[in-house]
């Protein structure tokens, strides 16, 4: 909700380091173009959504530990994961790796999981200390129009 106690969508946003890298962002621009639109396609379906849904169903995410999960998608036969945690309405990408096998290597999950950590020491601290742990948007957001209607 925002502060007027409406409904606020979610949005997806990339974690940011307290040395200023956003890990997932810099694994994205890293692949070839055609898998950056395929990863960039998958982040789309957790922008917007409403801000009491559930995560999309398997095979899209599923939960990975606690409340760590993982965005599925694929380019040709490369698999890639991205693992994120909700926090209010955003949805922040924590880290990306090419997968190998059936599971989720337990490093590639510690490493989420202390970026995690990291997030919430840095949104906790006062005051906050910058940069933001909060990075980039994933997706662009929409412009708002500054333009009014006729006759108002």
């Amino acid at each position: 909700m925002n502060l007027k106690g409406l409904p606020m969508p979610t949005r997806t946003a990339y974690y940011r380091t307290a040395a200023g890298d956003q890990p997932v962002k810099d694994f994205i621009q890293g692949r070839n173009a055609r898998e950056r639109v395929s990863i960039r396609q998958a982040i789309q379906l957790l922008d917007g959504l409403p801000d009491n849904s559930p995560p999309p169903a398997f095979p899209v995410t599923s939960q990975v530990a606690d409340h760590l999960r993982d965005l599925r998608c694929h380019y040709g036969g490369t698999h890639f994961r991205i693992l994120y945690r909700r926090s209010g309405n955003i949805i922040l990408l924590l880290h990306a790796l090419v997968k190998g096998g059936r599971l989720i290597p337990a490093q590639d999950i510690a490493v989420a999981q202390r970026y995690w950590d990291d997030f919430e020491a840095r949104m906790n601290a006062q005051p906050r200390v910058p940069p933001r742990a909060i990075g980039q948007d994933a997706l662009p957001r929409p412009k708002r129009s500054t333009s009014r209607r006729d006759g108002e």
